[in-house]
């Protein structure tokens, strides 16, 4: 799913399952800390929390992108001071349902401007930036953007690393994936 549509989704009250797919697609990094200042990732202590909602098994991992912008690190900030009932609302209820805490603290992630300024000056919807298409004239909306480096030297975006679609010429980027969230839920 592309980066920008947060906007989009949240507006349609998508908020949150468009989070967790974000943040769930690709393999973890693990150079990001959270930002409470342990040397815990914001996926290890996502694997952990939701662990101890019940929601995924003790010590089950699962495939997860380190938030690489404020507004990621803001939402997964959230789910990790949530309440398990909150949690259990997000992941396993047909419904959605979620708190007015979570849902106040998901929404003040949400940037002022939903735009993004090209270093031309042009303004194109957040929604392109990072979105793997040039849409600035300088290609300056795909600049920055965290990248996979196959073993053959080739980078693809992080996102599409364990994806389940080969990505790279020699296939690197499905090679060690964890199983992904939704095949280990377990809901207590």
């Amino acid at each position: 799913m592309k980066h920008s549509t947060v906007a989009r989704i949240a507006r349609a009250g998508q908020f949150w399952r468009w989070t967790i797919l974000l943040l769930l697609v690709a393999i973890a990094s693990n150079s990001l800390e959270s930002c409470q200042g342990s040397d815990e990732t914001q996926c290890e202590g996502l694997d952990r929390k939701l662990a101890s909602c019940g929601i995924i098994p003790h010590g089950a991992r699962f495939q997860c992108v380190e938030p690489f912008d404020k507004i990621e690190v803001c939402y997964v900030d959230c789910q990790l001071r949530a309440s398990c009932a909150d949690l259990n609302g997000i992941y396993c209820s047909a419904s959605f349902v979620v708190g007015n805490q979570l849902q106040t603290c998901g929404r003040s992630c949400l940037p002022v401007t939903n735009n993004f300024t090209c270093q031309d000056g042009t303004i194109l919807p957040a929604s392109q930036r990072c979105d793997r298409v040039l849409d600035c004239n300088d290609g300056s909306d795909e600049a920055g953007c965290p990248t996979f480096t196959c073993q053959n030297g080739d980078k693809i975006p992080v996102g599409a690393r364990c994806d389940g679609t080969q990505d790279c010429s020699d296939g690197s980027d499905e090679v060690g994936c964890l199983p992904s969230l939704d095949s280990i839920l377990t809901c207590n």
